[in-house]
């Protein structure tokens, strides 16, 4: 295997904000808590998370 281009590795460290659609809490969470996922299908990826207000599950789209 060759590397065309080096990627940048995400920073574990950075938290992720998110905002429940369900009941408007915004927080953040580090990469312990968070999920990230990913559809070959629709190539697409994104970030899952339960809310700790209403424990509904929470996505944000990967914007990388």
């Amino acid at each position: 295997m060759r590397i065309l281009k080096n990627g940048t590795p995400p920073d574990p460290n950075h938290p992720i904000i998110f905002d429940c659609p369900n009941c408007g809490c915004k927080f953040e969470a580090i990469r312990s808590e968070y999920k990230w996922q990913f559809s070959q299908r629709e190539d697409e990826s994104w970030y899952e998370v339960k809310c700790p207000c209403c424990n509904q599950r929470v996505t944000k789209k990967d914007e990388t």
